[in-house]
């Protein structure tokens, strides 16, 4: 391209480059890319100032986003998103209210993105002062019955001790989905009201949602006796369900009680209880692969675990020691062993 000379350059190409330069390896192209951008005088084209501001706030260059925001003659709406969300990303939240501020006073709308950033500003600060302000003028545009919006201002509202007003959003909410699930589950259990978020999980799994175990586990703090209430609970709401199982599974897991996690996982295959096989899959090429543990059907299969055979043993080398802790914790020990060497 270079060797073409700049005029084979447009805007379009230099956007489009610049959106992948997505990680601070990348962060040189993205400073040639910007070079090429002042050369080329596309420095006020907007797009390009915009893609060059996600850029660098992506590559860990905050610093030169900032600088990209400052020096635009021109900005729009996606402009002053971009550095916005940049600076929260990097929890600069003082600094994110800040141009928000500068924002609306120069007659620039901000937009649902732009809210939401203000919104993560205000919970990393537990300002709720201008978070209630900003959730009024959400209210007023018609913002509010935006999922994200609303799990936003909930997560918001729980850190700063205002559970009240997170629990008004949840129950107003025309539809809930597992994120909004868990962000009144997670308010719950900061504000010491676990018995609250454990009979939450249960509506949970009446209602259908599938949570994952290992987050209620988090919430839960690994605390054993509480994660016997639960198991309780969630035993009566749901017999047939593996997530009780799991919860305390991971919970005698994380505290080494290896001999209850082993009678926990014994009663499971007693009433015949069995935790859904996990799936993982890629895509190639426009092709989808999927993986279930221990699999053998992949025409691949043998590269496949060759080149995780050279990763694990590279791995090794490099000191990386495995969490056993909330892995195949429904196998027996001696089948962990059988499954993590021997597969490989």
């Amino acid at each position: 391209m270079c060797e073409m000379g700049i005029n084979w350059v447009d805007k379009a190409t230099l956007t489009t480059v610049l959106s992948g330069c997505d990680r601070q390896e990348l962060c040189h192209v993205t400073e040639l890319i910007h070079g090429m951008v002042l050369k080329g005088g596309f420095y006020r084209e907007i797009p390009v100032g915009n893609a060059l501001i996600t850029s660098y706030f992506n590559c860990e260059s905050s610093d030169s986003g900032r600088r990209v925001f400052d020096e635009m003659c021109d900005r729009n709406v996606i402009t002053w998103t971009a550095v916005i969300t940049g600076l929260v990303q990097y929890e600069l939240y003082k600094d994110a209210l800040k141009l928000f501020v500068e924002m609306r006073s120069e007659a620039a709308e901000p937009n649902l993105f732009t809210y939401l950033s203000f919104i993560t500003a205000c919970s990393g600060l537990r300002d709720v002062k201008e978070g209630s302000q900003i959730h009024g003028l959400i209210w007023k545009l018609g913002f509010q019955s935006d999922l994200c919006i609303e799990s936003a201002l909930m997560d918001m509202y729980s850190k700063c001790g205002k559970l009240d007003d997170a629990w008004d959003i949840f129950e107003s909410a025309e539809t809930v989905d597992e994120v909004s699930m868990t962000v009144i589950l997670v308010g719950f259990a900061r504000n010491g009201l676990e018995e609250e978020a454990v009979q939450m999980f249960v509506k949970v799994l009446r209602a259908g949602f599938e949570v994952d175990s290992n987050v209620i586990s988090a919430i839960l703090g690994g605390d054993s006796e509480m994660g016997k209430f639960a198991f309780e609970k969630l035993l009566s709401a749901a017999p047939e369900n593996s997530a009780p199982y799991v919860l305390m599974a991971n919970i005698f897991s994380s505290e080494g009680k290896w001999r209850d996690r082993a009678r926990t996982i014994q009663r499971m295959k007693e009433v015949g209880i069995a935790k859904e096989t996990g799936i993982s899959w890629i895509e190639i090429e426009k092709e989808v692969h999927s993986f279930v543990v221990d699999d053998r059907m992949h025409p691949q299969s043998q590269d496949i675990l060759r080149v995780l055979r050279e990763l694990f043993v590279f791995m090794a080398d490099e000191g990386y020691v495995p969490d056993k802790r909330f892995i195949l914790y429904y196998l027996e020990d001696r089948e962990i062993v059988d499954n993590v060497h021997h597969s490989l």
